[in-house]
């Protein structure tokens, strides 16, 4: 498992039990996809970027963005991964952000 906000992989590694790892790249020398929901475009590129410098080999590889972003940062990230051989595939999820009971 990866989250780029380590103390966040590390809760819910404890919590499913499943090994947390460092990089995007180790991620992915591992399984044969992975799916990623990020924030925003920024953290689209950012995560597309270092799992493209951090895989040693991509193999059969396929990156599943479920992201909800421009197609411009879409097609920015196929770009920065395909590069490096790492299959890329747009699946957005869309739908408004529900608040917590009790939240302001």
């Amino acid at each position: 498992m990866y989250n780029r906000i380590r103390h966040k992989a590390e809760e819910s590694g404890r919590r499913l039990g499943v090994r947390i790892l460092r990089f995007t790249g180790e991620l992915l020398e591992n399984v044969d996809g992975a799916i990623a929901f990020v924030t925003d475009e920024h953290a689209l590129k950012t995560i597309s970027l270092e799992t493209a410098s951090k895989l040693e080999r991509a193999g059969s590889t396929v990156f599943i963005n479920a992201s909800t972003v421009t197609s411009t940062a879409s097609l920015e990230a196929m770009r920065i991964l395909e590069s490096r051989g790492i299959g890329y595939v747009e699946a957005p999820v869309f739908g408004a952000r529900m608040k917590r009971a009790g939240a302001d």
